[in-house]
Formats: structure tokens, sequence, C-alpha cells
């Protein structure tokens, strides 16, 4: 690589450089701001329904509800704790 080619390569990692410093100083400064509302970051992990491994599971499980008996002690709580949605 020439001398040229060297600078170009440079100067294109800190001007990138530059440009991360600057998304990284607007996360920050809005990380702050929600912190000085009274808000604190929580990270969460969820499946990814994208997958087929989600897809098998989902159909499983919906099978397996749309098969059980309707006349079990499980279903006489489910229905005792919960609230009746607006239709």
């Amino acid at each position: 690589m020439d001398a040229a080619a060297r600078g170009r390569t440079k100067a294109h990692s800190v001007t990138g450089n530059v440009d991360c410093m600057r998304d990284r100083d607007k996360v920050n400064d809005y990380q702050r701001r929600m912190r000085e509302q009274g808000y604190r970051p929580v990270q969460l992990w969820v499946p990814d329904v994208r997958t087929e491994q989600f897809a098998d599971e989902a159909h499983r499980q919906s099978a397996a509800v749309a098969a059980a008996s309707r006349d079990n002690d499980d279903q006489d709580f489910i229905e005792a704790v919960s609230i009746a949605w607006d239709e």
C-alpha cells in the first residue's frame, strides 16, 4: 500500500471515530435525560418469533390447549382469577 492509500485509510478511520463519538455523545445525553426524569434502562430478552423453533413451539402449545379438556380444575382456577375483557 502506498503512502497516499495509507493516508486515506487513516483519515477515513479517524472520521469514523469522530462520527462514532458524536453518536455516543447523543446516546449518553439521552440516557442522562431519561435518568433525570426518573427512568432507568432495562434490557429484555424475548423469544425470536422469526425462528422455526419458535413457530414449532407455538404450534405445539396451541395444539395442546385446543386438545385440552375444558372440564378440569386448572381452567376453573384461571377463570376464577381472571378479569373479563371488554369485547
